[in-house]
């Protein structure tokens, strides 16, 4: 399901690790780390539940299989689903108040550009 390191057949490419400095801030406030790494179809995110914010994210692609599609066709036509992950707590993700903040340069989608993972859309 969520993001290989042998993707490629040569090579083996680590995802970021959290210093351990980080580590003991997760330990005094009794958060699991293992719980804020979220797994998607060819993606995964290591989420900072204190900052609120993604470490990192990884995902694998394809050019070879690229799919033009539309927001729209996404989801079974359903577009775009923008919302916090149900996986872990609401109180330690951003969500739309990011993007309407005062002096925010983000966009939706700033983790990981669609067209990255289009190649792993499927019909319904």
């Amino acid at each position: 399901m969520g993001y290989s390191n042998m993707f490629f057949e040569d090579f083996i490419i680590e995802i970021p690790k959290i210093p351990e400095k980080e580590l003991e801030k997760f330990e005094a406030k009794s958060i699991l780390y293992s719980n804020y790494l979220l797994e998607y179809t060819n993606y995964r995110v290591l989420h900072n539940p204190l900052r609120k914010f993604p470490y990192s994210t990884v995902c694998n692609i394809d050019g070879n299989l690229f799919k033009k599609i539309k927001r729209s066709e996404l989801f079974c036509g359903k577009g775009d689903s923008w919302k916090k992950d149900v996986r872990i707590p609401k109180e330690h993700q951003l969500g739309h108040e990011l993007y309407k903040a005062e002096k925010s340069d983000f966009d939706k989608g700033h983790l990981t550009k669609l067209e990255d993972l289009q190649w792993v859309y499927y019909k319904c």
